[in-house]
């Protein structure tokens, strides 16, 4: 569980998908977290942990999946839910969830509008050296947020016969009306105030094609568009004047096609091997209108950029003595090639369970993949937040390479000890420079070597009857980053971390059903890349009211109530010298009532990645 206590994270994994029923979720998260939260417990079958997922998933790094019970009866059940948050400005949301089936059609539907609204601030005090004079410069950047978004998802499923299936899913976010306010306020420079106004659409298409005899097909379009225009204006006297506009607009098509096939040999080997390919156009346009000099820096630029991906895979798995050995293995190639830069790789994934008995699980796990910059990031852009700060794109940004190890041990099925170790070559990353020439704060995002990162963890959970319980998480690890060439500076830095968080349950009655949450966490100083983060700490609390025969809920949630949660940033490398607090604002209260209900039985009787898209 993650800090925010909305998403859901693996210890030890540096990155975790959630499935259903073995398949990637086209939702987003916080879809998926509303849709996870509306399903009733008696339609889940288990949840599976898996560290390193089989490429047939067609996901990256570790996977909890969930797994549903099959339906076979008429049946109708769903949700109704609203909730109110509080982060220093208030915000909203409505939605509803509807399932239905019957012996040849499961049919899902989910809506969700919210009007978000939210606050932040980043305080600076830097020295920046200038010719070997130094400029005390402090700032203070605020930003006011707010959008209205809708939500739409929706998911049927056909029954052909009993060993072939159909499903084709839909997913909308539409965000018409995105709108943001920036107050810069500089001791060198002058008051700006830039004003962005922007939208957001998204439409994903998946149709998949499942057989109990090992095949697997399936074909996937989504669209996405960005686009928004900054307004800059600078304190001038007495008032604000107009500077520039600065328009830019990114539209992506994607289409993905897999087939995956897998066969049972004698001696119960499975044998598993696919493809999948993947082609994305990307077209960005930028308009820069120059109000402040009558035009003389106007420009407009538009590129389009193709990507193409395709992945080649091998793999088996058998169990040994009697099922208490497991071994699932697999070898993929990928190519890649976006505009003139190709890159090829073989990526090995080997996933090993040793169980001698229930109460003993012994588990290994290696596996090998790449991660991409998001499309933005590579494109060559300058962008301005205020007279001093700068934001660059990168189009020599290349792919980064992960490598994972880990071992774990689970004793009597709960207390689990782990050690990991990863790495990441390429790693890309974005940090402030001063540049030495003129007073300008520079954000650029570049591959630096590589980070490391070796971790040792243990999870003990406790309880006290029936009325507490509670998890505690202990982690010691050892960051490492190492830069060649980092604006012409070298440097290898690497600390050791102590991670501590408990997860508190306190049921307070069972009639009424009434449970309270305390979550404690905290962390000692750790880095990144040449910045030192200070320790932090965070306190979440939460009370939980169930009625109507647990049919309805209405919870009361407050989030890093000491607004802790935040390390302070602390740079002193070579000529970089800064202090970066951005802990403000980041409380947040949640009130929401939630209503489930069934509906009847007749007595005759499915997360769209977008973690490369969007304008940063």
């Amino acid at each position: 569980m993650s800090l925010d206590g909305n998403s859901l994270s693996l210890v030890g994994s540096t990155s975790t998908t959630i499935c259903i029923n073995g398949k990637k979720s086209q939702l987003d998260i916080s879809q998926l977290t509303d849709y996870l939260k509306s399903l009733p417990a008696d339609e889940v079958e288990k949840v599976e942990v898996l560290y390193n997922a089989p490429p047939q998933w067609h996901v990256k790094g570790a996977v909890i999946n969930v797994v549903l019970k099959k339906k076979k009866n008429y049946t109708i059940n769903g949700q109704v839910q609203g909730s109110y948050v509080n982060q220093h400005r208030n915000s909203y949301d409505l939605g509803g969830t509807l399932m239905a089936s019957t012996p040849k059609v499961d049919f899902d539907v989910m809506y969700k509008f919210a009007d978000q609204r939210s606050i932040s601030q980043t305080d600076m005090d830097g020295i920046h050296t200038v010719d070997d004079v130094k400029y005390n410069i402090l700032s203070t950047t605020k930003e006011y947020e707010k959008n209205n978004k809708h939500s739409i998802y929706t998911n049927v499923g056909y029954k052909i016969n009993d060993n072939n299936n159909l499903d084709f899913s839909y997913n909308g976010l539409i965000a018409p009306k995105t709108t943001s306010e920036l107050y810069s306020k500089n001791s060198m420079f002058s008051n700006a105030l830039s004003i962005n106004l922007g939208e957001n659409y998204l439409h994903n298409f998946a149709l998949s094609y499942t057989s109990q005899k090992g095949v697997s097909a399936g074909v996937e379009y989504t669209n996405y568009v960005n686009s928004g225009t900054q307004n800059m204006q600078i304190f001038n006297g007495d008032s604000f004047q107009n500077t520039f506009s600065y328009f830019t607009k990114q539209n992506i098509d994607k289409v993905k096609a897999y087939v995956d096939m897998s066969h049972t040999l004698k001696g119960n080997w499975t044998i598993n091997y696919g493809v999948n390919y993947n082609f994305v156009k990307n077209s960005n346009i930028q308009k820069n209108d120059d109000l402040q000099n009558s035009g003389e820096n106007n420009y407009r630029t538009e590129s389009v950029i193709d990507e193409h991906s395709a992945i080649a895979y091998v793999g088996f798995q058998k169990s040994f003595f009697s099922g208490k050995l497991s071994v699932n293995a697999s070898l993929s190639g990928e190519l890649y090639k976006i505009n003139d830069y190709t890159k090829n790789a073989l990526l090995p994934n080997v996933g090993i369970t040793y169980m001698p008995s229930h109460n003993h699980i012994f588990q290994f796990g290696f596996n090998s993949l790449r991660t991409y910059p998001s499309y933005w990031q590579r494109q060559d852009y300058t962008s301005y937040s205020d007279e001093y700060i700068v934001n660059m794109g990168n189009p020599l940004l290349k792919p980064a390479r992960t490598s994972n190890i880990e071992f774990t041990y689970v004793l009597k099925q709960k207390y689990i000890f782990q050690a990991s170790y990863y790495r990441v070559d390429d790693f890309f990353v974005s940090q402030s420079y001063q540049m030495p020439d003129e007073l300008k704060l520079l954000y650029k995002s570049f591959n630096i070597d590589y980070t490391s990162n070796l971790n040792f963890t243990s999870i003990i959970p406790f309880s006290i009857g029936k009325w507490y319980s509670s998890n505690f998480i202990v982690s010691a690890y050892n960051e490492r980053y190492k830069s060649n060439d980092w604006y012409g500076y070298k440097y290898d830095r690497d600390k050791w971390t102590g991670m501590f968080m408990l997860n508190n349950t306190f049921n307070i009655s069972q009639k009424p059903k009434l449970s309270a949450n305390l979550m404690l966490f905290y962390r000692t100083p750790t880095i990144q890349g040449i910045w030192d983060l200070g320790s932090n700490w965070c306190v979440n609390a939460g009370i939980k009211y169930s009625f109507l025969k647990d049919n309805a809920i209405l919870s009361l949630q407050c989030n890093d109530i000491f607004e802790s949660m935040y390390p302070k940033i602390k740079v002193r490398f070579e000529n970089q010298h800064q202090d970066i607090n951005s802990s403000a604002y980041s409380r947040n209260i949640t009130l929401s009532f939630t209503y489930k209900f069934k509906g009847y039985k007749n007595k005759t009787r499915k997360e769209v990645d977008t973690s490369r898209f969007g304008i940063q």
